[in-house]
């Protein structure tokens, strides 16, 4: 027995060592294995851990004996694949997946997990085993990939063109989002899809392109059409189709670029419109063009400019012909002496940019020019133009017809004045005005808005409003005179005869300013007062004589009365006289005499009477005739005896040339 026992010992010994060599073998072996490896208990209590998983985790195998897997876990750990490890576990299964785990040192990295249960006799789990591997630069390689291949997608449907790849046998393999949008439809309704059923009217025509292209092996580039759009809209395309080759070189399908250019093809014809509308303006319109370039000297000083391009309006607004290609000095000699400012101008304007605008004028072409130069590119310069030589000329005239103006208007002897209608503040006054009141110009404009009621006599004042409203009611030529006392300076009252017409309105055609002229009459008032005064005095003494004349009228009318009653005895008694039959001869004379001198003073009676009638103007003229040579006869009669007594001799003698008869007052 004894041997025996020694015999099962030995035995026993050899068992455990051999146990323990191979245990020590399988050891080196998991510690040996790239993988890391975990042995827990039925509790899931870590009992066991290779080198691997120390170098994998940062934990050495001390640090973890005793522990919970869940060390590993941190904040981006995935709670839905830890609570399916749990639930594997708890089902004593197997659980394969991968998740993110966390080293010692706190960086994350992604764990291949394998685990496995070792069950006992009974069949429940005894321990379990943990296969970890670290694929955390497989994980960011497929997440690159991923991300690549998001990228590549939304480029690929950012593309503005539409892209697509077909078979050979007309089928869409695959679009990008435009060839959808395009369509109406989504991609995935068009991907896997004969171009008949995407594109029926077109598919025929572009599936003989697309054939062209597979057959010739191929690219076509730049095919121009026109199709119609998902809203039966028209829209141009440009397509670039080229094969797509196998590895062993077979075609098996093509890839399309599609461009939408009716963008394009609209803002060509836009541009072919606005061209022409350019060339249509650039050869009508009326200032001169003229696009140059500026040429330099050795010092790199502007010193002549070529011409380039010119348009029509250009000769007649310059005078020059045939410029294009030539230089300004070829042309003008001797300008770039006479107007040196025309080239300092160009050259500032084609090394800065800068718009500039200005007038100039140049005696070598005899002519005013306004220009505004600008610059498409440097040493370059385009001048816009217009002759305004005429208008220089007549604004010369102008200048010299106002200065004429201005000075007829400072030398006049009349006060000139521009107010405004409104307030009639005073806008100009000549010399004339000041000397007329003594106030100063600046006096005058200081007195402002209050110049009518400061200076116009209140009783002148009250008849402004009916003369503004005369002057607003009426013409541009209407002129309106009034007759008005203003205040000089030392406080008298000067009387001022004006005339007032509207000199500007606004633009509604209401009048916003008055020109006047104005003349000072005092003194011709002062003399009109005097004449009134004189001619009611005048009057006066005229309603005296006439009361005079009246007295006259009536003692003539009387006296001749008193006279003719006598008279006409004398006269009635001499006729009776004369026809006494034996009357001497002398007797005879004397009655004559009386007689005649008796109707010469009827006569004398008959002025008296008409002189007054005359006064009165009553007097009638009555045409009659008369012999002179009778008259003359009763003039020697009547004067004979008178010359007799006083011895003288009376005679009367008349001229052959005298009429026989004259015509005159009856009377």
């Amino acid at each position: 027995p004894a041997i025996q026992h020694a015999l099962q010992e030995r035995a026993l010994r050899k068992e455990s060592k051999t146990a323990k060599e191979t245990l020590q073998l399988r050891e080196t072996a998991l510690n040996a294995v790239s993988q890391g490896v975990l042995i827990t208990d039925e509790n899931r209590l870590i009992i066991y851990a290779n080198a691997s998983f120390a170098s994998l985790t940062g934990y050495s195998e001390g640090e973890v004996l005793g522990c919970n897997c869940s060390i590993l876990q941190g904040p981006d750990s995935d709670q839905e694949t830890i609570l399916h490890i749990r639930a594997a576990l708890n089902a004593g299964e197997s659980f394969d997946g991968e998740i993110l785990n966390y080293r010692k040192d706190g960086q994350p990295f992604w764990n291949e997990l394998s685990i496995a249960p070792l069950r006992g006799e009974e069949g429940g789990p005894l321990r379990f085993i943990g296969i970890q591997r670290d694929v955390t630069e497989r994980k960011q390689a497929e997440e690159a990939m991923r991300q690549k291949e998001t990228e590549l997608r939304v480029l690929f449907n950012m593309v503005p063109a539409m892209i697509w790849f077909k078979d050979t046998k007309n089928c869409f393999l695959r679009v990008n989002q435009r060839v959808a949008d395009s369509t109406g439809l989504r991609i995935e309704e068009i991907e896997g899809k004969s171009a008949y059923e995407i594109f029926p009217r077109q598919a025929v025509k572009y599936y003989e392109d697309d054939l062209e292209v597979i057959q010739s092996r191929t690219p076509k580039l730049g095919i121009v059409e026109k199709l119609r759009g998902p809203e039966d809209q028209e829209i141009w395309v440009q397509t670039d189709k080229v094969p797509v080759l196998a590895p062993d070189g077979k075609v098996v399908g093509l890839v399309a670029l599609v461009h939408d250019i009716t963008a394009r093809k609209l803002a060509d014809a836009a541009l072919a419109e606005s061209e022409l509308r350019y060339h249509t303006l650039f050869e009508n319109m009326v200032e001169g063009y003229a696009f140059c370039q500026l040429l330099y000297d050795e010092q790199g000083q502007a010193c002549d400019f070529v011409y380039l391009e010119v348009n029509s309006t250009f000769e007649s607004l310059s005078g020059l012909r045939n410029v294009v290609g030539k230089t300004i000095s070829d042309l003008v000699p001797g300008i770039r002496e006479s107007s040196p400012e025309l080239f300092e101008v160009y050259s500032r304007v084609a090394e800065s940019g800068q718009t500039e605008r200005f007038e100039i004028h140049v005696p070598t072409m005899e002519r005013w020019f306004s220009i505004t130069v600008y610059s498409s590119k440097k040493d370059h310069f385009i001048a816009v133009f217009d002759n305004i030589t005429e208008r220089k000329m007549a604004y010369e005239e102008l200048s010299e017809s106002r200065h004429f103006a201005e000075s007829i208007a400072e030398n006049s002897t009349s006060l000139i004045y521009v107010s405004d209608f409104k307030t009639r503040r005073n806008i100009y006054s000549n010399r004339s005005a000041a000397v007329a009141l003594a106030y100063s110009r600046e006096q005058i404009l200081e007195i402002g808005e209050d110049f009518l009621p400061k200076l116009m006599h209140p009783e002148d004042l009250l008849r402004m409003a009916e003369h503004n409203s005369l002057l607003a009611g009426g013409p541009d030529n209407l002129v309106i005179d009034l007759e008005a006392r203003m205040k000089h300076s030392d406080g008298t009252w000067r009387w001022f005869w004006t005339r007032e017409t509207i000199f500007n309105r606004h633009p509604d055609g209401t009048p916003s300013q008055i020109l006047g002229t104005a003349q000072d009459i005092t003194d011709r008032k002062q003399a009109e007062e005097k004449l009134s005064t004189a001619l009611a005095l005048e009057k006066e003494h005229s309603e005296k004589a006439r009361a005079g004349d009246r007295a006259k009228g009536e003692f003539l009318a009387v006296m001749s009365h008193e006279i003719r009653t006598p008279l006409n005895g004398i006269l009635g008694f001499s006729e009776l006289l004369a026809r006494t039959p034996d009357l001497p001869a002398e007797s005879r004379d004397y009655v004559k005499t009386i007689t005649s001198s008796g109707e010469a003073l009827l006569r004398i009676l008959n002025d008296v009477l008409d002189h007054s009638r005359l006064d009165a103007g009553h007097v009638q003229i009555e045409k009659a005739r008369f012999a002179p040579r009778e008259i003359l006869d009763d003039i020697r009669a009547l004067l004979s005896h008178q010359a007799r007594d006083k011895e003288l001799t009376f005679g009367v003698s008349v001229e052959e040339s005298i009429p026989e008869y004259l015509d005159g007052d009856a009377g």
